[in-house]
């Protein structure tokens, strides 16, 4: 394949993500997913982003399944709390 059909499918991959994710996404949304895909993805074999995304997407699944109200301010919560500054 060469350089400028790849370009273009590259192009029109991303003009079908932005019109399936535009109403959930702002811009800003997206430039703050790819700045944490560059950070943690650094000669990783998966995505760490990806991977952390997934988990927490279960968790909260969880947390709802058991009767919890607000499942993401309990995981908030608990960052805010455990984590490192």
């Amino acid at each position: 394949m060469n350089k400028e059909l790849f370009i273009k499918a590259i192009n029109d991959d991303l003009e079908k993500m932005r019109q399936e994710s535009r109403r959930f996404f702002t811009e800003t949304d997206m430039m703050n997913l790819l700045k944490l895909l560059a950070r943690y993805h650094r000669g990783q074999d998966g995505s760490n982003v990806i991977n952390i995304v997934n988990k927490l997407d279960l968790l909260v699944k969880d947390l709802q399944n058991f009767g919890e109200k607000n499942a993401y301010a309990y995981i908030a919560n608990f960052v805010r709390n455990n984590w490192e500054k």
